[in-house]
């Protein structure tokens, strides 16, 4: 087409306009996401002893490249913290462990000149999610007098220990097990028996290993249909009651999975149908049922205090999806300079103005003017 592209000093100079305009955009969204938490707050009474807000936050972290389980060597990542209430994003924090103008400085390849060091992190990139949301919680509470006493979140034991070291009211940060990723590890835990020969061996073994590829979405669907039934909307409400019945659910599915319904409650629609063929004493026989009972009171009943909460961490995957999404889906190295710091940025604006909409306050803060029509309807 003939077009003329833009220099590489030009580029530049641009990037360094808009980021600098989005970044205020950003800080203005998650400044007003904050005084809206601290105001519901206040409203239910959430105020403790010292005069702080005590709120509920989901929290995550990304990377800047695909794991695939085994490669957690990424040069930056990200951390988000999510008001439960608002659902909207009060914090991020990001860590870059390489400057490209640092690192050909070091090795000779250019003089030495004033530059904007990216550079923040020395530690390993596991350790990157943990010290932005104690970040994340130390800058809410000293700057806005919030306390995030619950915290919802993966499996990641490191994060909440690291919060519980080094946040001043750590001994009070309740870990909200997220639903999803405990049924997930259930899941994985379940692959992992149906698949282990040497131990389930055997006639008996052989059947009941079949048996359990055969149902075991049932067996998964069931522990989640488990934690809705019995799930409760206010943090506040008396716990024990339901955490038992929830317990008691648990370690039913089993059973009712595999043809034993006299435990059933009268909700039961076997009961009612013609039942299943009840394999439940070739799986008792075989040690298959004993230990997927011994993986339920390991993944599940051992957090059954805070799954009745039915509580997940969604809103932080979709910003990380947005986060995906801005990057090139992960496949385009942007962690050698400010690149992965203004896509975070820009994934912000994303979450909280849904359907593209921040384009419209992007444009109005860099033009001084309203948008056109044509540009509001996209």
């Amino acid at each position: 087409m003939n077009v003329q592209y833009m220099s590489k000093e030009k580029f530049a100079c641009s990037e360094k306009i808009a980021s600098g305009i989005v970044d205020n955009c950003a800080q203005e969204k998650m400044l007003e996401a904050i005084n809206e938490e601290k105001r519901l707050a206040q409203i239910r009474g959430d105020v403790d002893a010292d005069g702080f807000h005590y709120i509920t936050v989901i929290v995550d972290g990304g990377w800047c490249k695909r794991s695939y389980g085994h490669g957690y060597n990424a040069s930056s990542g990200v951390s988000v913290i999510i008001g439960m209430l608002t659902q909207k994003i009060l914090f991020i924090g990001v860590r870059n462990k390489v400057c490209l103008i640092c690192l050909s400085i070091s090795k000779g390849r250019t003089k030495e000149r004033k530059h904007a060091c990216w550079k923040n992190w020395n530690g390993p990139s596991t350790a990157m999610e943990s010290d932005a949301i104690v970040e994340g919680l130390l800058y809410l509470e000293s700057t806005h007098g919030i306390r995030c006493t619950r915290m919802i979140g993966d499996g990641d034991s490191n994060t909440i220990i690291k919060c519980k070291e080094r946040v001043s009211y750590g001994g009070r940060i309740l870990k909200v097990e997220c639903a999803n990723h405990a049924i997930r590890r259930y899941g994985r835990a379940l692959q992992k028996i149906q698949v282990n020969a040497a131990r389930f061996k055997g006639v008996e073994g052989i059947r009941g290993r079949k048996i359990l590829k055969q149902r075991m979405m049932r067996l998964i669907k069931g522990a989640r249909n488990v934690i809705k039934v019995n799930s409760v909307k206010n943090h506040n409400e008396p716990q024990k009651k339901v955490v038992l019945n929830l317990i008691e659910g648990l370690r039913n599915v089993p059973n009712h999975v595999f043809g034993e319904h006299n435990n059933c409650k009268e909700t039961c629609k076997r009961k009612k149908l013609e039942p299943d063929e009840n394999v439940h004493p070739l799986m008792r026989s075989s040690g298959l049922l004993h230990a997927i009972y011994s993986e339920i009171g390991r993944i599940l009943v051992a957090c059954s205090n805070t799954l009745i909460w039915n509580a997940t961490n969604n809103p932080a995957e979709n910003y990380m999806s947005q986060v995906c999404k801005v990057s090139g889906g992960k496949r385009i190295d942007f962690s050698k300079s400010s690149g992965f710091n203004h896509r975070s940025t820009i994934a912000v604006l994303a979450f909280q103005s849904p359907a593209q909409q921040w384009y419209k306050e992007y444009y109005k803060s860099l033009t001084k003017k309203s948008p056109a029509t044509s540009l509001k309807k996209i």
